[in-house]
């Protein structure tokens, strides 16, 4: 069966969740799966020249759904071109990321001090001081002033 290749020059890192590709589309081919049909690192072969290809690092297949990055690139034979991929999951399902509520438990930069984190580096001490009136109120009632901050 032949499948649909959508090939980009992608300059973003991979952890990335909405990468910026440029439309239209730079280089659409058609393309065969190798081994099967294997969605998490499919390798497909191209009919196209290896001087084509290498400039291209990340690819979509329309037909499964899947956005890929290159893993490797080979000629296999004259306008043959032999590409392994792997599936980049963030952009793939990027729609499902964005839509769903969640509550962050751990980020690398900011921490959320309302849920509890035992990695999370915080420190709390407990002062108390007690300072008596100059003029007594009365000799049958107290007073407690509580102050946080």
């Amino acid at each position: 069966m032949s499948y649909t290749l959508n090939c980009y020059k992608n300059t973003e890192e991979n952890i990335v969740v909405n990468k910026s590709l440029p439309s239209p589309i730079p280089l659409s081919l058609s393309c065969e799966l190798k081994y099967g049909v294997n969605l998490r690192s499919p390798v497909i072969t191209v009919g196209t020249s290896l001087a084509t290809m290498k400039d291209y690092n990340y690819f979509h297949i329309p037909e499964l759904g899947r956005y890929y990055f290159r893993t490797d690139i080979k000629g296999v034979a004259n306008n043959l071109v032999e590409i392994s991929l792997n599936c980049d999951l963030l952009m793939s399902f990027k729609n499902e990321f964005l839509t769903s509520e969640a509550i962050i438990e751990r980020q690398n930069y900011r921490g959320n001090v309302y849920v509890p984190d035992s990695l999370y580096p915080i420190e709390s001490r407990t002062r108390t001081v007690t300072k008596k009136f100059p003029r007594a109120l009365s000799s049958t009632a107290s007073m407690v002033l509580i102050t946080i901050g």
